[in-house]
């Protein structure tokens, strides 16, 4: 159930680009660009604002810790929105991959694979984007989007772990994981490496930003991977017999 309420979010994703898109160009056309991309980012913020302090004021044992990382998420989003964020409307990213984390989880028992899998489907997203949208989507695979579809992604582990026991399953040796991560962060650099020069592009708003290489993309998922990773482990049971017990 949990599965499939993940794939039917993320077609919906997927194929309601273009309508979501057409609506939200009505809107900006109708009311004015400077009075909609307004109201969007004050939506968004009050939005980020009562999820971050709930975070923070929830009763829990890891407090202090999950409090943290979702700060340092909320850096990464602050970041992202002054150096490769074009508009408001692309903080859609960040729920719409939080929403899939967190119908994931269930699934699949592990807070590090839904991380891992929204990721992944975030990427799959963009690629469609690059190379079937006809319009509404750059003529390029987004590196841009790939990362805040992944800074959501955490958003909703961070939520896991504050509000629910699913992640509060055995640690697996991700060894193997990491190892392949770092191969990949190396191979980007190597054929992608960053673009510093000419550091800014504009588009046809006169709106600058950065768009990012596979490289520098890479680099940012492995903080962000870092971090669920760090808030994982301080979620795990601290009675490994318990864990044996039959239920």
């Amino acid at each position: 159930m949990w599965l499939a309420a993940a794939a039917i979010v993320f077609l919906a994703d997927v194929f309601l680009h273009l309508p979501v898109t057409d609506f939200c160009d009505w809107l900006a056309t109708r009311y004015g660009f400077t009075e909609y991309d307004t109201v969007v980012r004050v939506g968004f913020l009050l939005l980020g604002a009562c999820t971050f302090v709930t975070i923070w004021v929830w009763p829990s044992g890891h407090r202090l810790l999950v409090g943290l990382t979702m700060t340092c998420l909320v850096a990464l989003m602050l970041l992202a929105h002054r150096l490769i964020v074009v508009n408001a409307v692309e903080s859609i990213h960040y729920p719409q991959y939080a929403l899939i984390v967190l119908l994931l989880a269930p699934a699949v028992g592990d807070v590090e694979i839904a991380w891992i899998g929204a990721t992944i489907l975030g990427a799959i997203d963009e690629g469609y984007q690059a190379r079937f949208l006809p319009r509404g989507a750059p003529d390029y695979f987004d590196w841009n989007d790939v990362v805040l579809n992944a800074i959501g992604a955490a958003v909703g582990v961070v939520m896991l772990v504050t509000f629910t026991k699913v992640s509060r399953r055995p640690l697996r040796d991700s060894g193997g994981l990491r190892w392949a991560i770092a191969a990949a962060v190396v191979i980007a650099l190597v054929l992608a490496p960053p673009v510093w020069s000419p550091f800014w592009e504009a588009t046809p708003g006169g709106r600058l930003f950065h768009r990012l290489t596979a490289s520098e993309a890479m680099v940012v998922l492995t903080v962000i991977y870092a971090l669920v990773m760090a808030v994982r482990r301080i979620s795990q049971p601290r009675d490994p017999v318990s864990l044996a017990r039959p239920r």
